[in-house]
């Protein structure tokens, strides 16, 4: 997640660099699908008993994430995911 326009111009100053083209794409979906997805990941780390690997483990938290503003060039590519 590009977190600013500095970063950004960063990343896709280094594939450049590099030899790489830099695509930005954005996946995105609405706030109810994805945190019924969210709990689905929850549900089936608690059954394979893996929860100790997930990052984030509750709904506050997830919420919190999906909602701190990110970074969207005006080249992005964005993709409903729903």
């Amino acid at each position: 997640m590009i977190k600013s326009e500095d970063e950004y111009k960063s990343y896709k100053e280094t594939a450049t660099n590099h030899g790489y083209e830099f695509i930005s794409i954005e996946l995105k979906a609405p706030t109810d699908i994805l945190l019924s997805r969210f709990k689905e990941r929850l549900e089936s780390a608690q059954v394979q008993n893996i929860m100790h690997i997930l990052s984030v483990k509750d709904e506050k938290t997830f919420m919190e994430n999906i909602s701190k503003p990110l970074f969207v060039p005006q080249d992005t590519i964005t993709f409903n995911t729903s």
